[in-house]
């Protein structure tokens, strides 16, 4: 029996989106994933970036994840208590699972600054990479896109123009965000009164 295959997709996810999800969808589709693990990051208690506290974070990403069964949660880096280097999530992943082979989910942005990343080098022997579009078309992507070790893999995906912070944006001018998030999640935000002064 082969090694199970698994996607990683690590974000702050607060809160989490219709993006999110889409993306993860045709992740594990187009490269045939029998499963991914949504790592939510460790995001230290100074850090004014979002009044999300953990908690709502975790119980907004089961709320929107519970309907997918081959969708999991993994808190490895919020469980460390500070910032985590993707080099030493995957390690310690790859220890802790070793019947898997695993697959980062990464823009297109952190494909393109890729080589800034600690251990890069080192982090390209021990896992391949799924580059999704953020701002460019998938066919613009292909004229810039290289990978001659097979390491990097191209996702087939719409440009979604959906982010985090846009949907906190509108959380605080009050307006809907209905079409952005899952409806469990918005009930949450709703009645949690999540990112209320």
């Amino acid at each position: 029996m082969g090694l199970i295959k698994t996607g990683l997709y690590g974000g702050t996810f607060a809160p989490i989106h219709n993006g999110h999800i889409r993306v993860a969808i045709e992740a594990l589709e187009q490269m045939n994933l029998d499963s991914i693990f949504f790592i939510p990051n460790y995001i230290p208690p100074h850090k004014k970036m979002s009044e999300m506290i953990t908690d709502d974070r975790l119980r907004m990403l089961e709320l929107a994840l519970e309907r997918f069964e081959k969708f999991e949660i993994s808190e490895i880096e919020i469980v460390r208590q500070r910032i985590s280097y993707t080099y030493d999530t995957v390690i310690e992943l790859k220890n802790n699972f070793p019947d898997r082979e695993f697959y980062f989910l990464i823009g297109e942005d952190s494909y393109m600054d890729f080589e800034t990343w600690h251990k890069f080098r080192e982090l390209k022997s021990e896992i391949k990479f799924v580059v999704y579009p953020r701002y460019k078309s998938y066919n613009e992507l292909l004229e810039v896109f290289d990978d001659c070790d097979g390491t990097f893999f191209l996702l087939e995906a719409p440009v979604i123009d959906i982010s985090s912070s846009s949907i906190r944006k509108k959380m605080v001018d009050g307006k809907s965000i209905a079409s952005l998030v899952d409806s469990k999640v918005e009930e949450y935000i709703k009645s949690k009164k999540v990112l209320d002064e």
